[in-house]
């Protein structure tokens, strides 16, 4: 997978809000809406991705959707690594501020104060969902 227009990096704890499109294997879209924080310190490297990804195929009919939470944390001193990933498949489009009508104009840079408080809303209640789908399958 490549990504066309992304920015997923940013150390020191800082939150990477993203409303994306890549090209998977084929040149078929994957929309994208995400919250990224990677901080990395002296001693570990901690990571908490949450996603929601609209995929198509190459004629542009969508698939389905994944909601993702994955999160891990690697001491560098102890050598240990322990982390964890959620992931729950939808069948209806999910991401918002991108859409196949607009994605080749759209850049994570014009995203205003308003656009990001609404993208992380939006993942974090998908988000939300999935772990209460996922405690409800873990009590049956």
């Amino acid at each position: 997978m490549s990504a066309a227009k992304a920015n997923t990096f940013v150390p020191n704890d800082s939150a990477v809000l993203d409303a994306v499109e890549y090209s998977c294997g084929g040149g078929a879209p994957l929309y994208m809406n995400a919250i990224t924080i990677i901080e990395e310190g002296k001693t570990h490297i901690k990571s908490d991705i949450k996603s929601i990804e609209d995929f198509y195929n190459t004629e542009g009919n969508y698939i389905h959707t994944e909601i993702r939470h994955s999160y891990a944390n690697k001491s560098k001193m102890l050598m240990t690594e322990e982390g964890n990933s959620l992931k729950e498949e939808l069948q209806e489009p999910s991401t918002i501020l991108i859409s196949p009508d607009h994605a080749n104009n759209f850049k994570l840079k014009n995203m205003t104060q308003e656009e990001q408080t609404q993208v992380k809303e939006h993942v974090l209640a998908y988000v939300e969902m999935v772990k209460k789908i996922d405690l409800r399958r873990g009590n049956e």
